[in-house]
């Protein structure tokens, strides 16, 4: 079956028979087509590395998610260097720190740990807080020198 692509957006506004205009209905309005096959071998699924429950989890540079359990108490997450992990991960790809057992708390934090030189954007320290919380990070500055938070 091949794919289809609409617009969210329906135009109201009629043709015009102005041959230098584009045709807002007819042409906006219109189904859009996708050339070619989906190969599956080129799609990459990166399951969520869940390391064993401790006060301080090393984040890798090849991590993408990864589960972290604060059911003991606070958990501190070295991150790698922010241009390492940028290297290793394709252009806006972001790290997730999740509570994977949904027991954080004000006191069962999970926070991350710069790595020494990098910075967070506009220094803010960010804390997974509530249960089932995550953060989202990505690289930023070029060349890359540091994290900034993703909402």
């Amino acid at each position: 079956m091949p794919l289809s692509i609409f617009h969210t957006f329906v135009s109201p506004i009629p043709d015009t028979d102005d041959p230098n205009l584009i045709k807002t209905q007819s042409h906006w309005n219109a189904a859009h087509s996708l050339v070619g096959t989906l190969d599956p071998s080129q799609f990459t699924y990166v399951p969520m590395r869940l390391p064993t429950a401790s006060p301080t989890v090393a984040i890798l540079s090849t991590d993408v998610e990864v589960g972290i359990d604060p059911t003991a108490g606070a958990v501190t997450a070295t991150l790698p260097k922010a241009s390492t992990w940028a290297a290793n991960n394709a252009n806006g790809v972001e790290l997730v720190l999740l509570d994977r057992a949904g027991t954080a708390s004000a006191t069962n934090t999970i926070t991350p740990s710069l790595f020494a030189g990098d910075t967070m954007l506009g220094g803010f320290e960010p804390t997974v807080s509530s249960p089932a919380g995550f953060i989202k990070l990505r690289p930023f500055g070029n060349p890359v020198t540091g994290w900034y938070v993703r909402q």
